[in-house]
């Protein structure tokens, strides 16, 4: 029917509740305290599991062409997965002047962040991505595809950048403007940590969702006459 959600719910009725991290875990996510000047090589970061979906041939394939354009870059890649081997292969093939590390699963991701200068996703399909969320907090600039969660995750041009999905070129377009612009590099880092304390703590979280509640209990008591 026109007017209703896909699933028959009117667009009114809806709410949009986003996840929220812990105040401690945003806490062990150690904010950045290195300051990229565009003498030394760009730090990138990562981190998801190794399957297609999550895109990481192409972050791969990105900082090797942002290397063949002249830009040193180096990339840690946290998680593991089924594509390991495949991705090492890559690696190996298309970028071999370029330090790539494959630090696995780790338990101080907050530390890993907190040494890099931009956090990069080219996720093909994500839900509502919180390593968005996570780099944030520790005030890292976010540079991700272009597909609707990573919209909603960061504000396009203040708190990160978006690239075209499945683009290697694309992302070393974004990834050298960025090297050339410490500066921008600096504020995007800044406005993504202030808007991740403001948005995306669990409190606000808990705060919705006793909201909600609380105006769903009212309705249903309401009279119906």
């Amino acid at each position: 029917m026109a007017g209703l959600a896909e699933d028959g719910v009117p667009p009114q009725r809806l709410r949009v509740i986003y996840n929220g991290v812990s105040r401690a875990k945003a806490e062990s996510m150690v904010q950045r305290t290195r300051r990229y000047t565009g003498t030394d090589a760009l730090r990138a970061v990562t981190v998801g599991s190794l399957i297609p979906r999550k895109g990481m041939d192409v972050v791969i394939r990105g900082v090797a062409e942002l290397s063949r354009r002249g830009v040193p870059v180096t990339l840690r890649i946290l998680g593991d997965g089924p594509d390991a081997g495949e991705l090492r292969r890559l690696a190996e093939r298309e970028a071999p002047g370029v330090s790539i590390e494959f630090l696995g699963e780790r338990q101080d991701v907050g530390a890993v962040l907190g040494d890099a200068d931009v956090f990069v996703s080219a996720a093909r399909a994500e839900a509502f991505p919180l390593t968005l969320i996570e780099a944030a907090f520790a005030g890292l600039p976010v540079v991700a595809s272009d597909i609707p969660p990573h919209h909603e995750s960061i504000v396009a041009g203040s708190t990160g950048r978006l690239f075209r999905l499945d683009s290697p070129e694309a992302l070393a377009d974004v990834l050298g403007q960025l090297a050339a612009r410490p500066a921008e590099l600096e504020a995007l880092g800044e406005n993504g940590r202030q808007r991740a304390l403001r948005e995306f703590l669990i409190d606000r979280y808990v705060r919705e969702f006793a909201a909600l509640y609380e105006s769903t209990g009212r309705e249903l008591r309401a009279p119906r006459w």
